[in-house]
């Protein structure tokens, strides 16, 4: 039995790599799925938290967030990186790194898929509502700032 040529081993770790990524998707719809009833819950742990945060000292947010307001490029920069520098640096990356240093994309893969599963294990056991819908002091700057 002849061995695949390189084309072809590519293509098959192309095509696994798509099936992981697009697994790794679908697990985060199902998980999403599994928290859709649980605004209650989400609502009630984030004020549990946000009174965590206080009783430690570390309630940042809020005066963070009116530093960044005031300064309407900061508040601007934050926004683009947010919007940016999220999926789009990820994806550009792991293409970069699948196509250059092999290695360090199943390492930047891994962890990714480690960090995700942790993230989907608190999404699913400890759902919490985002802070701006907790603390009325908190904007959305992106939606409301973000043209």
């Amino acid at each position: 039995m002849e061995s695949a040529g390189p084309v072809e081993e590519r293509r098959h770790t192309v095509l696994r790599e798509l099936a992981l990524v697009g697994l790794a998707a679908l697990t985060y719809f199902g998980v999403r799925n599994l928290t859709v009833g649980a605004a209650d819950e989400a609502l009630a742990n984030a004020e549990w938290l946000v009174l965590l945060e206080e009783r430690l000292h570390v309630a940042w947010e809020e005066p963070l967030q009116d530093t960044l307001v005031s300064n309407r490029a900061a508040m601007n920069l934050c926004n683009w990186i947010y919007i940016w520098g999220h999926w789009p640096v990820i994806i550009v990356a792991a293409i970069t790194l699948f196509r250059v240093r092999r290695e360090r994309y199943y390492l930047l893969r891994d962890a990714m898929f480690l960090s995700g599963a942790i993230g989907f294990l608190f999404f699913a056991f400890f759902p919490v509502a985002p802070p701006r819908l907790v603390d009325p002091g908190l904007l959305d700057t992106v939606t409301l700032h973000s043209n």
